[in-house]
């Protein structure tokens, strides 16, 4: 708000990021209840939210809601995925009887009744496609269902090491298992590289051929290094009993440990299409690397969440 009044508008958008990758650490100051309700509203139509889940997003705007008199929930409301909660989270809702109960199954039937556990047909993505919200537009979620944290200890005495991470991800019955490889401070490739051995003979190129042949002899394996933070990401499996059309992308989030805390400083989001290697060649640049490291553990903090995006057809 400061950054606002005072015109700093590159400050500002710094904040407003920093308060959507750190939404539930955020939500839980005196400076969420001291936020208007537009710059509510304008946070949570965002889709890179950091989230535990919905279910936790709608806690936090129902906070808001309790922290004044007079604050309206039904803006805030409507605003949330309520399609993308687990049935188990819209029961609790109910039972909980913070939101108004008309309201409640008003909101449920703007989502079409839909929960994260429901198989979705292509007349639901039709009618849903492009409706206020974004029903079906996945956030950033934490929760073990939408990926897995990934924790590398005892960063600066690895090597040119690979570290591998597989986990499952789950929405509108679509289960996709993940392997992703990762190397943190660079690959070390196996290449062949022509060197000449003595004695070797190059032969003529064959008819119609514009290269010569080399004798064997020629090649060699060699092996060579870089400082690329190459990660590679492949669905190995995407089982689907829905009838709509669906395709992926995974997020990385990165961490920075700040005031003795782990906050999100980052994040890095990638298409995946099925039973494709897709290669990042730098996740992580070498001069960016440092920031992200913790000096009191000696460990790097991510966290990979794969996203089910639903196309209409």
């Amino acid at each position: 708000r400061r950054a606002r009044f005072s015109g700093q508008a590159e400050l500002e958008r710094a904040c407003e990021a920093f308060v959507a990758r750190n939404l539930e650490a955020v939500a839980g100051t005196e400076a969420w209840l001291e936020m208007g309700e537009d710059e509510l509203c304008t946070l949570l139509s965002r889709s890179d939210l950091v989230v535990e889940s919905e279910y936790a997003l709608c806690q936090a705007a129902l906070r808001w809601v309790g922290g004044g008199p007079g604050r309206r929930a039904e803006p805030m409301l409507r605003l949330l995925r309520f399609a993308m909660m687990a049935p188990e989270e819209v029961a609790r809702l109910r039972e909980e009887g913070s939101v108004p109960r008309p309201l409640l199954d008003s909101l449920l039937a703007g989502s079409l009744g839909l929960h994260r556990d429901s198989p979705l047909g292509k007349e639901a993505v039709a009618r849903l496609h492009g409706a206020e919200g974004s029903p079906l537009r996945q956030r950033l979620y934490t929760s073990r269902s939408c990926g897995s944290p990934w924790r590398l200890d005892f960063f600066s005495s690895m090597t040119k090491t690979v570290l591998c991470k597989e986990f499952t991800t789950s929405s509108f019955r679509v289960q996709s298992k993940w392997f992703v490889t990762f190397h943190p401070k660079g690959e070390r490739l196996v290449v062949q590289e022509e060197r000449p051995v003595r004695g070797s003979v190059r032969l003529p190129a064959p008819p119609g051929s514009k290269r010569r042949c080399s004798c064997p002899g020629l090649y060699e394996r060699v092996l060579k290094d870089n400082d690329r933070a190459a990660l590679h990401c492949k669905i190995i499996r995407c089982h689907s009993s829905s009838r709509a059309a669906h395709e992926h992308q995974v997020t990385v989030l990165f961490y920075r440990f700040l005031a003795g805390r782990w906050v999100v400083g980052d994040a890095k989001t990638y298409n995946v299409p099925h039973w494709q290697d897709v290669k990042i060649e730098d996740l992580l640049p070498a001069t960016e690397r440092g920031k992200y490291v913790s000096q009191a553990d000696d460990a790097m903090a991510l966290h990979l969440i794969g996203h089910t995006n639903w196309r209409k057809i």
